[in-house]
């Protein structure tokens, strides 16, 4: 399996995630993603009115949280 198919792969599994810790997210704007952090970025900035700087350390935080907690 190449590094995109595990990306993929993985974001199907957190799109639940996603969308319980940013609930304004849509279903098509999770979809859209498709694991790709700075698409993430884009869309958290669109539907929160967010700065870059203040996405990227949202999701950042989200990262570690997710690290941490056991699967």
């Amino acid at each position: 399996m190449t590094p995109q198919q595990k990306t993929q792969t993985r974001w199907q599994e957190l799109t639940g995630a996603v969308r319980k810790r940013w609930s304004a997210l849509t279903e098509d704007d999770v979809l859209s993603v498709r694991g790709n952090a700075e698409r993430l970025i884009d869309v958290l900035q669109a539907r929160y009115g967010m700065a870059r700087e203040e996405a990227i350390k949202e999701l950042s935080a989200w990262s570690r949280s997710l690290a941490a907690s056991p699967r």
